[in-house]
């Protein structure tokens, strides 16, 4: 099931009378309408190559859900980006306890002498596939969760400007 982004809809009549209000304001320009939806672009709004609709207030078209994230659904798509990171910090720690339960031994890893990338190497000669999901999720943290942090930041910030013109409107 798929959140829809807040698709821009128009019936026949309406572009029609979309079309006629352009024409005789001499408003017709490509920023403010939609020549594939035929329907007047509010702000902020884009037409998807990829769907093939308008979207009020869009952001981008998502590969990984496979959805335009817009105006209805980018709280969720915050959430996930998220959550996501914080998933993936549980499984590496489940990894590592794994590895200490499974793997440790006491005599390789106390030894004074005993860098960090011997503990990787121990660590991936234990079970490879463990340590190879560890990794790829090592990496997904980071770039996943500095996409979160920066969506997380411009929804504060954006908040923050949206109420300090509220408030100077008074």
């Amino acid at each position: 099931y798929k959140t829809p982004p807040g698709y821009l809809i128009a019936n026949r009549d309406q572009m029609k009378e979309t079309i006629l209000k352009f024409v005789e304001q001499n408003e017709f320009t490509l920023e403010h309408f939609c020549t594939s939806c035929i329907i007047r672009k509010p702000l902020r709004s884009k037409h998807c190559s990829d769907c093939d609709r308008c979207v009020a207030k869009f952001d981008h078209h998502c590969p990984w859900v496979d959805n335009c994230i817009g105006q209805d659904n980018m709280k969720y798509f915050v959430g996930f980006v998220t959550f996501t990171p914080l998933c993936l910090l549980f499984y590496m720690y489940g990894s590592i306890r794994y590895y200490n339960e499974t793997c440790y031994q006491a005599d390789l890893i106390d030894h004074p002498g005993m860098s960090s990338f011997r503990w990787i190497i121990e660590f991936a000669l234990c079970n490879s596939w463990v340590f190879f999901f560890t990794m790829i999720a090592l990496l997904n943290v980071i770039w996943i969760g500095a996409l979160g942090i920066s969506h997380i930041y411009q929804v504060i910030f954006f908040k923050k400007i949206k109420y300090l013109k509220n408030f100077n409107s008074f």
